[in-house]
């Protein structure tokens, strides 16, 4: 995950409240595969790595949107706002 931040950023997140979060496609593609396996493994079902993906893409932009994801650095900002 990474937290996008330098003067001018920083200084629209203390207006707005807004901090510019994502994730590395390494961690989802990895994370894929390990779906991909366990789809097979606990429910018999076939997935591409494609597909895989899109789930786990899924998944993360919809927690983010409502607001469930939390990295430690952004612990002190969270604390400060």
């Amino acid at each position: 995950m990474n937290l996008d931040y330098d003067h001018l950023l920083g200084a629209l997140c203390k207006k707005t409240g807004v901090a510019t979060l994502g994730w590395d496609p390494e961690l989802i593609t990895s994370a894929a595969s390990e779906l991909k396996n366990k789809a097979l493994e606990l429910f018999g079902v076939t997935l591409s790595d494609q597909q895989s993906a899109f789930i786990l893409w899924g998944i993360t932009v919809r927690m983010k949107r409502q607001g469930a994801i939390f990295h430690p650095i952004v612990k002190g900002y969270r604390e400060w706002w």
